[in-house]
């Protein structure tokens, strides 16, 4: 009983001698949400969609060009996008071909085949050739290529894609074609390439 009213009287003690105002405890935000809000007024900050983060990439980026423009100044050099074929014209063979592998493993129906035109059409005879072949000699190929016809046409399309690339290699090797893939003149973070002479 001692301790209790010791406990008590410090208690009375303390919530006497502390004054406590008589909004704590309240959300100090709750009020100034009516200041912030209405007509005319500030909003309260919001974070943005990706959508209006980008708006807002290119606004600052005109508000650049624009400051750029009105004092006369020339604008910095802005970096080339990186070119997908060579400066010569021709297309990048191996690169094209990497690219339509990495499509079919994300599953697009992507194929690319080096060498158009009459030797396309070698090639697709040849390989039809051979897959009625192995279709004939294989009754469980058949019955898949009867249920999945479209199978079928993707494992034609994927056969003459490696046909065609197989004989751009044994060109490139007897040297009858050069290689459309140069080596570029820096990283991909845009320095240059060490050379190291041991």
């Amino acid at each position: 009983k001692k301790l209790r009213d010791t406990v008590n009287g410090l208690a009375m003690d303390a919530s006497t001698a502390i004054h406590v105002p008589s909004d704590f405890g309240k959300d100090p935000l709750a009020q100034a949400e009516g200041v912030l809000s209405g007509y005319g007024s500030i909003a309260a900050p919001k974070s943005l969609t990706a959508y209006e983060k980008k708006m807002m990439r290119r606004l600052e980026r005109a508000n650049r060009v624009a400051a750029y423009e009105a004092a006369g100044v020339p604008l910095p050099d802005q970096k080339e996008p990186q070119r997908i074929a060579p400066a010569d014209g021709k297309p990048d063979h191996e690169r094209l071909l990497a690219l339509a592998r990495e499509s079919r493993e994300q599953g697009n129906n992507f194929f690319y085949f080096p060498s158009p035109g009459d030797a396309l059409k070698e090639h697709a005879k040849e390989v039809h050739a051979a897959l009625k072949a192995e279709e004939q000699a294989d009754e469980n190929l058949q019955k898949r290529h009867e249920d999945h016809p479209e199978r079928g046409v993707l494992d034609f399309f994927e056969r003459l894609e490696h046909a065609q690339e197989e004989e751009r290699r044994s060109k490139l090797e007897r040297g009858e074609i050069e290689s459309s893939r140069q080596e570029p003149a820096a990283t991909s973070a845009g320095k240059p390439h060490e050379v190291v002479i041991e």
